[in-house]
């Protein structure tokens, strides 16, 4: 993919990936660093569609569903037509308010990369948060350089645009991917996209940490410094030995204004020798291979949520972002069969019952089952919803013992 917008995230991938390897939550490599998909409320097709069926003026599920398929078609977006599949998600996986499935919408780029004409406006494209928010400069002219989480780079980055142009267009545009605010040197640039090409593009921070009810979360560092400078000694000479547990995340930073330094270059494997973090502020500094070493609380953070963190204790792991162990998708199979090609078989439950109503009517006044059939329609349409296994329990009720 040849890429001509240097201001744009350039990851096509398929819809199945969508729905497997790389959903809600997973940690996605990208041409520039790492992503992550945010929750599918927060996608812009199932918010639309979501809005379409609040509107909805059918209350019949066939009618509902044909109602909503053509309104969504107009905005590109399709409905899965499998009533037996809804049925099952509803009864056996517990999704009572399940009503339609939606498929994930295809969305077609131009040779720029762009969305193509034809999608413009629609709300197609899914929405990804960035993750890890702790990220470097890969300026390693000396050994260490500059370690600070996305929003605190985003700042900085703006601000050193205000010659070029007000600072919420640089906000909305061009930190994209996330770049260093430092300009070149005996940079000569005259122009803000030449300006804003010639930056250096970060670097997100390779460790993060796991926990085995599904959170995941940056490495907290500068109380992660402080957490090895207090009692230093003795905490590394327990690290061949069993570590208790500890809540990192409510340490105190190791000073009041952390200044974070990233030593020791880019990582290569899973060892950590050589690579550090250090404090500019108050000198302090920690070794990452001690993380091995740690066992700390976990906070609950859903990334992919914000702000709806949960309450958990369990025991967090570090991981390397680029492992296989991140993410592990949990999915329901369905193989679809159109309702022509199926046998003609009912629920047993729903005939039985369709019997015994039939039987308690006639204790009162005997009539033909095709004649309770006429004089019951409303009742029996109100008790079994769905038109097209009415008709077929309808259908084996009349032909058991026809009267």
């Amino acid at each position: 993919m040849k890429i001509y917008n240097k201001n744009q995230y350039y990851e096509a991938h398929t819809r199945s990936r969508l729905l497997s390897i790389y959903g809600t939550g997973s940690v996605i490599p990208t041409t520039w660093g790492m992503i992550m998909p945010e929750n599918i409320e927060e996608w812009d097709f199932i918010k639309e569609t979501l809005e379409r069926v609040k509107n909805l003026e059918e209350n019949e599920p066939e009618k509902r569903q044909k109602e909503l398929s053509i309104s969504l078609r107009q905005i590109k977006i399709s409905l899965i037509n499998d009533r037996r599949f809804i049925q099952f998600l509803q009864q056996e996986k517990g999704y009572e308010q399940l009503e339609f499935l939606v498929s994930v919408p295809y969305a077609e780029l131009s040779i720029w990369n762009t969305l193509s004409k034809d999608y413009n406006n629609l709300p197609i494209p899914t929405t990804a948060v960035h993750f890890p928010k702790y990220l470097y400069d890969p300026d390693f002219k000396t050994k260490d350089t500059e370690l600070k989480e996305y929003t605190q780079w985003k700042e900085l980055f703006v601000k050193s645009f205000s010659k070029f142009t007000d600072e919420t267009y640089i906000k909305e545009n061009h930190f994209v991917p996330p770049r260093t605010y430092k300009p070149r040197e005996n940079a000569t640039n005259k122009t803000l996209k030449e300006e804003v090409i010639s930056r250096r593009t970060l670097v997100p921070v390779p460790v993060i940490l796991l926990c085995p009810h599904g959170h995941i979360t940056d490495i907290p560092w500068a109380k992660y410094i402080n957490y090895f400078s207090i009692n230093r000694k003795e905490k590394l000479e327990q690290e061949d030995g069993e570590q208790e547990r500890v809540n990192l995340f409510n340490i105190d930073n190791c000073c009041a204004n952390p200044d974070l330094l990233w030593i020791g270059g880019n990582m290569t494997s899973e060892g950590f020798e050589g690579m550090s973090v250090k404090c500019k502020s108050c000198g302090k500094s920690a070794s990452l291979r001690h993380i091995t070493s740690i066992k700390p609380i976990c906070n609950g953070d859903k990334p992919w949520q914000e702000g709806q963190n949960d309450i958990c204790t369990a025991t967090m792991q570090y991981a390397i972002t680029t492992s296989n162990n991140l993410y592990y998708p949990q999915g329901v199979n369905c193989l679809y069969i159109p309702f022509h090609l199926i046998s003609d078989s009912v629920d047993n439950n729903n005939l039985r019952k369709l019997e015994d109503f039939y039987n308690q009517y006639c204790e009162k006044n005997y009539v033909s089952k095709q004649e309770f059939i006429n004089q019951e329609d409303f009742l029996i349409t109100a008790i079994f919803k769905d038109s097209h296994e009415r008709k077929k329990l309808i259908s084996h009720f009349l032909g058991n013992n026809q009267n």
